[in-house]
């Protein structure tokens, strides 16, 4: 025979604790997703825009921050951070560089990048041949036709 409660029902046996859920809802546990993955998506884009270009490219730290450029060793995509240089001659210099071996100096740049004398003198200061300071050397005016 069975024991009944007073109402006419078995007593009911003692259920053990319940644990508590790590997430409250289905829905919650997307959002919380959603927003990790969010949260790692921006971290990512910071650090790729933060990235150091590669090796040919000196900052210089003074009353500005200015950069200068290891024409020996920049690629395109650093050549084009130059004044004057835009995408065509940036791979101009790529390939002159490639077929013909580092530069020696400003007057194979301006020959090699079809550049002024006066495109040239400004962009002397943005440059170097390697680890050297920037050079100094005078440059030869441009024909004019």
């Amino acid at each position: 025979m069975t024991a009944t409660g007073e109402n006419g029902a078995e007593p009911r046996a003692p259920s053990a604790p319940s644990r508590p859920r790590l997430w409250a809802t289905r829905p919650d546990a997307l959002a919380a997703l959603l927003l990790a993955a969010l949260l790692l998506a921006t971290v990512a884009v910071i650090a790729v825009r933060n990235a150091r270009v590669g090796g040919g490219i000196e900052v210089v730290r003074g009353p500005e921050i200015r950069y200068r450029v290891d024409l020996n060793a920049a690629g395109e995509s650093e050549l084009v951070l130059l004044p004057g240089i835009g995408p065509a001659r940036a791979k101009r210099l790529v390939e002159w560089r490639a077929a013909h071996g580092p530069f020696a100096g400003l007057e194979e740049v301006r020959k090699a990048a079809r550049m002024s004398a006066r495109e040239v003198e400004r962009l002397a200061p943005a440059v170097t041949f390697g680890a050297g300071p920037a050079p100094t050397e005078p440059v030869a005016p441009t024909p004019k036709e």
